[in-house]
């Protein structure tokens, strides 16, 4: 799972995006690419990895955090996710699987 956390104008904090992901996140270079558009663009946030095996009520956990911004969200877990939002598309409950989680004033959207 890859994170993006970014700093909020009350309280400061750094928010993080991450994104879920099997055995293959070591190879990605989406951190790489996010937190050097981050930087470009000073937006204070950070991506990062968040390697777990099944998304569970820790994954919960984590999403429930006030820094979490939001998360991308790779296969396997794009099918099992969706269980632990607060609120659903219509295309991705249609689809069965949610690529996107974003974290907004407490609430978790799946997309």
């Amino acid at each position: 799972m890859a994170m993006v956390r970014q700093k909020m104008k009350q309280p400061k904090q750094k928010r993080t995006s991450t994104s879920s992901s099997s055995a293959t996140t070591y190879r990605t270079l989406s951190p790489h690419m996010h937190n050097a558009a981050f930087a470009k663009l000073r937006y204070p946030r950070h991506y990062t990895i968040y390697e777990t095996k099944a998304v569970d009520e820790s994954v919960e956990r984590l999403m429930r955090q006030s820094n979490l911004g939001g998360t991308s969200v790779t296969f396997p877990h794009k099918l099992q996710i969706g269980k632990f939002v607060d609120v659903i598309t219509p295309r991705a409950a249609s689809v069965g699987a949610v690529n996107t989680v974003v974290v907004k004033e407490g609430s978790i959207g799946g997309r």
